[in-house]
């Protein structure tokens, strides 16, 4: 979807519109009616004094400046045209039309005060006492400006939708737009579908666009019937448990595509009607051991969490949401008595370097035939997979054996995917896998602790066509990782931390035998590139910001100082 531009709309109605993604996601708010601001800014308490204080100050009638308070009329109009309801500049109709909205924007931005630079001869006698009234003005001018800059006021656009666990309802959708450090709404803009309030709302979606960095407090405040929350792409990392604390009627929450990794026992504790769970396209490690206690499991309706670092498990019946609460109890375990303002450490890895050795290094797998799974990437009908999520940690790291039973007639020769996931304790990248897997063609990791591609990991695959690095701790990458893989045309590094890429990593590459290349979510880059044109722009940004001379990453096994980073 492009971004709207911002034009003059009727009666204060408001587009918000999203283009690219991630750093690169702007906001684009319509320019409201002078009528709908001055309405706005008398519903806020800073804003109506500013406002009440104006004709005092300036006089009555704005056909010319004939107070004697000039300056503090001056102060008044800047202190009032700061708040973000004027901010851009309101606009109205022509004035035969729409006669009000002339006058009031006449009033504000065209005061003849506005324009007067008077010379005001003061009586010594009466000098000090003006001077402390000024000075008292002044102070609660700045009084408001700093109740100005500290509220955070969301912009909703209102429609009606329907979910199968609440029905149809009235949602508020709305983007953050980073005003202040303040946490807690402080007020709620935008034109309601005729016939309804706030007092309506029972949805509201909240797209962090990967800037939010904190729970959005307050949503009560103005919208007390909320029966669904969905907030997707934030920055926190962690809900300490009385997030959800306000929703006593709360029967959805979706929290997706953010970098969350610990989740309290605590947060459902006061929401008895939850029914919808979904924790998807997050990086969670920690799951409090207690956070289903008080959740009624028979009246859950689904629950998912899909592609995290310690799980990738949905949930759509009672046997499987049961044996999706095992798992995250099995992998996910986190005792997690704590005070909810306390800041949980996350878990951090060294890095390893790519040095073999001789230790035997045995995984468990399982094996299965995929069939279609990954036939949207690639272009086969069928693959063979071994799948394992049991590679122990030791000091080596050859596959020497692999441990599992075959399907019917088949045998590690007719493997041809493997799909490996590090659950965040992966740290090193396997090595001799064709030794037993001669075949591969595709090869997955999710959530390993691998922190560089030294370069020489993909030479033993010399057919593989597609590889997905996903969800993991990737920080860099060497040119000379596709060296040996000329098939290759499917690259996945979605969702890792990445922020040093070898300059020469595609040089050589055939680019038109590309089919997708994605750097979606990562520190200096978060691209996808679905077409010739759009892999070579990709190629690009990469080159541009996130470039470094890994010369020194195979001379020495120090840390590598790229001479160049981004970050967010």
């Amino acid at each position: 979807m492009s971004i709207k531009k911002s034009s003059t709309l009727d009666d204060g109605e408001i587009h918000t519109g999203k283009a690219g993604s991630g750093n690169n996601v702007k906001i684009a708010l319509a320019i409201l009616n002078c009528i709908l601001t001055r309405q706005l800014c008398f519903e806020d308490p800073s804003c109506s004094a500013i406002l009440e204080i104006i004709p005092r100050v300036c006089g009555p009638v704005p056909v010319a400046c004939s107070t004697v308070t000039v300056t503090k009329c001056q102060a008044a109009l800047r202190t009032l045209q700061a708040f973000p309801f004027f901010r851009p500049t309101c606009l109205c109709k022509e004035p035969g039309v729409d006669p009000d909205c002339n006058y009031f924007r006449d009033f504000l931005f065209d005061h003849p005060c506005g324009f007067v630079l008077k010379k005001v001869l003061i009586f010594t006698f009466y000098k000090s006492v003006i001077m402390k009234f000024s000075i008292c003005f002044t102070i609660l001018i700045l009084f408001q400006l700093f109740v100005t800059i500290k509220s955070f006021i969301i912009a909703c656009e209102f429609e009606k939708v329907k979910y199968s666990t609440v029905g149809s309802v009235y949602q508020c959708t709305t983007h953050y737009v980073k005003t202040s450090s303040d946490e807690t709404i402080t007020g709620v803009i935008g034109s309601h579908l005729s016939g309804y309030t706030n007092s309506d709302v029972e949805s509201i979606v909240i797209y962090g666009d990967h800037k939010l960095p904190f729970f959005p407090r307050g949503i009560k405040n103005f919208f007390p019937y909320i029966k669904a929350l969905f907030i997707d792409g934030t920055t926190m990392d962690a809900l300490y448990g009385d997030e959800l604390d306000e929703f006593s009627d709360l029967k959805i929450f979706w929290f997706e595509w953010s970098y969350l990794t610990t989740i309290s026992s605590k947060l459902f504790e006061k929401t008895p009607k939850i029914a919808d769970i979904e924790f998807n396209f997050n990086k969670i490690e920690r799951v409090g051991k207690d956070l289903f206690t008080n959740v009624n499991i028979t009246q859950l309706e689904s629950l998912y969490f899909l592609y995290n670092r310690c799980i990738n498990q949905k949930g759509r019946n009672l046997h499987e949401i049961f044996s999706l609460i095992n798992e995250l109890k099995e992998n996910c375990p986190f005792d997690d008595d704590f005070s909810v303002t306390t800041n949980i450490a996350t878990t951090t890895f060294a890095d390893k370097t790519t040095t073999s050795s001789a230790t035997a290094l045995k995984i468990t797998v399982v094996f299965f035939l995929l069939i279609l799974t990954m036939s949207t990437y690639l272009e086969f009908i069928n693959l063979y997979e071994c799948q394992t999520e049991q590679i122990p940690i030791s000091s080596g790291n050859i596959v020497t054996k692999v441990i599992g039973t075959h399907l019917n007639d088949k045998s590690n020769e007719d493997v041809q995917a493997i799909w490996i996931n590090g659950k965040s304790v992966l740290n090193f990248f396997p090595r001799g896998l064709t030794n037993i897997f001669p075949n591969i063609k595709a090869m997955t990791f999710v959530g390993t602790a691998i922190e560089t591609l030294y370069g020489d990991e993909l030479d033993e695959f010399p057919n593989l066509q597609y590889i997905n690095f996903r969800y993991s701790n990737l920080t860099r990458i060497s040119s000379r990782l596709f060296q040996k893989t000329p098939k290759i045309n499917y690259i996945y590094f979605d969702y890792n931390t990445i922020q040093n890429v070898g300059y020469d990593l595609f040089s050589s590459l055939d680019l038109k035998s590309f089919l997708r290349i994605a750097f979606v979510e990562n520190r200096c880059i978060n691209q996808l590139g679905y077409s010739e044109s759009a892999i070579i722009e990709l190629i690009k940004e990469l080159r541009t910001k996130c470039s470094y001379d890994d010369e020194e990453l195979y001379t020495t096994t120090t840390t590598v100082k790229p001479t160049k980073r981004c970050f967010y």
